[in-house]
């Protein structure tokens, strides 16, 4: 995932909103030895406040500041999604690379609108879905080439867990994306495709809110050569948070929270016997590879991630609208 030109960590990067998960990445960053040398919050206290706690050298009061600054080469975008394709259209209009938090865009004509924007521009447009960076998924697929599980026939994958029952909190509002889907089902979305690419065909039900976003959501996902993949997520219920895929001759069971670092995965064959297992665990959450992949990508010169390609990222918001679609949710932002 690393080369010897990215670990030289020569990416100056900028943090676009500084809250609780660019906190969380910027620790993973510092840790590693990555370069932060700027942030920028409308608040510029708040700015100020997340330069000081991480030694970062300049802070910004705006976007456009940041954005417009020529010794900065990537921003890092953090701001809940409903913002995202307007911020990362913001930083690539000034040639910044973009390493954007998962859900990408509200949808998959923003996602494409962002994508096609960095295309012509030349720099990286990356979903910051970080567990499909961390180490276990090359375990997961190396397991799966070997033919240890024979082939995959189906897959079952939960993210539930119970956020704010706030009725104004951003998790429950129409207007800034709430419900289920895009803030934690995005996950096992992400994680099913990475396996198995994109379905022919989607089945979804879901349970809305008062304020019309979904609490939670279920769907099957159907494949051209046969497999299912059950999705199901939850703001309002704690859930098993494992993945199970399941082939011809035995299973590969990645145990709560398969969202997380550290993590267990472990493989057994039909009888249940345990054939390999790979348990890790480090400082922090792992949220450094993410930014390692798009250092890598810049000291190679390519634009394209293999780990997490534009097409993927297509792919998931694709799932994502048609959930939504087939439960009933619209957003503001499905409309303009």
């Amino acid at each position: 995932m690393t080369s010897d030109a990215a670990a030289q960590h020569t990416v100056r990067w900028g943090v676009l909103a500084p809250g609780i998960i660019a906190h969380v990445q910027v620790a993973d960053m510092r840790r590693h030895g990555l370069r932060v040398d700027a942030v920028a919050s409308r608040d510029l206290a708040r700015a100020r406040d997340f330069a000081a706690e991480f030694g970062i050298a300049r802070a910004y009061g705006d976007y456009q500041a940041l954005c417009a600054a020529p010794d900065i080469d990537a921003i890092y975008i953090a701001s809940p999604h409903p913002f995202h394709a307007k911020q990362a259209l913001l930083a690539i209009s000034h040639g910044k690379h973009v390493l954007v938090e998962k859900a990408f865009a509200m949808n998959a004509r923003q996602a494409q609108t962002v994508l096609d924007a960095a295309s012509a521009r030349g720099v990286i447009a990356l979903e910051a879905m970080w567990v499909r960076y961390l180490p276990y998924m090359a375990v997961i697929q190396n397991w799966l080439a070997e033919g240890h599980i024979g082939r995959v026939r189906a897959v079952s994958a939960d993210r539930s867990t119970i956020l704010s029952t706030d009725p104004t909190h951003r998790v429950r509002a129409i207007e800034l994306g709430g419900g289920a889907i895009l803030d934690v089902g995005v996950y096992p979305v992400a994680f099913v495709q990475g396996l198995l690419g994109a379905p022919i065909a989607i089945a979804a039900r879901g349970r809305l809110t008062e304020q019309g976003v979904d609490a939670a959501a279920a769907a099957v996902l159907e494949y051209a050569d046969g497999t299912l993949a059950t999705i199901t997520t939850s703001i309002d219920t704690a859930g098993t948070n494992t993945v199970t895929i399941i082939g011809e001759r035995g299973r590969i069971e990645v145990l709560a929270n398969a969202y997380e670092w550290p993590f267990d995965a472990r493989v057994v064959d039909a009888e249940g016997t345990q054939l390999d297992a790979f348990t890790a665990a480090h400082e922090g959450r792992g949220m450094q590879f993410q930014a390692l992949e798009l250092e890598t990508l810049v000291a190679e010169g390519r634009t394209r991630s293999e780990i997490m390609s534009p097409e993927d990222t297509l792919d998931v918001m694709r799932i994502m609208d048609e959930m939504r679609r087939q439960i009933g949710v619209r957003y503001p932002a499905d409309d303009a």
